[in-house]
């Protein structure tokens, strides 16, 4: 019989997949296209700063070099510059809703499968904790048998520590179980939500 942990994972539903890709698709080029709305708006509203200049000052030239056939274009045709810029800032507030809802649908669908891409995962997962939980629940009572040895050493002899005897268990003292502040314990409370005895 195969251990929990080497079962390889079912692939997602051939819907969540197929919801995902779409909506995916859907928003990379909703996002493509207002960047380029984004980018030619800013292209001509720079243009329309630079228009009124007949020389363009020296530390900003290589700028209206970038954009210098739409600085000539806005200069001929002043009110048709504006009223294109005024057409691409309309096109832009009106994608601005549908960019916000193809986005939402695809965090929603990407969500959507990655829930279901790990509860594929969910048993294996589940294995490796209970299989934590028993080596922390088995070093907890070790660290407890150490102690409870120098204990009774201390009880019995008229030293109450030996060098034959040293305090192993004090640098792990955070993975003591019945400590309620240590590493592990804290820990065990945690891992009690996700239904697993530790």
């Amino acid at each position: 019989m195969k251990s929990a942990l080497a079962v390889k994972p079912d692939p997602p539903a051939p819907d969540v997949a197929a919801d995902y890709v779409a909506a995916e698709s859907a928003w990379r080029d909703i996002n493509a296209r207002m960047r380029e709305l984004r980018a030619e708006i800013e292209r001509r509203q720079l243009a329309s700063n630079f228009a009124p200049f007949s020389d363009i000052p020296e530390r900003s030239r290589d700028l209206a070099e970038t954009v210098i056939d739409l600085i000539t274009a806005t200069r001929r045709s002043p009110l048709k510059a504006a009223a294109d810029l005024e057409s691409l800032e309309f096109d832009f507030a009106v994608l601005q809703p549908k960019h916000t809802r193809a986005h939402e649908a695809f965090i929603a669908a990407r969500n959507a499968m990655a829930a279901q891409i790990a509860m594929t995962f969910r048993d294996r997962h589940l294995e490796a904790t209970k299989q934590i939980v028993a080596a922390i629940d088995a070093l907890s009572a070790a660290l407890q048998a150490e102690r409870d040895i120098r204990a009774e050493y201390a009880a019995t002899s008229p030293e109450p520590t030996s060098i034959h005897l040293p305090d192993i268990s004090r640098d792990l003292s955070q993975m003591d179980l019945s400590r309620w502040d240590s590493i592990a314990a804290v820990w065990a409370r945690r891992v009690r939500n996700f239904g697993v005895n530790a």
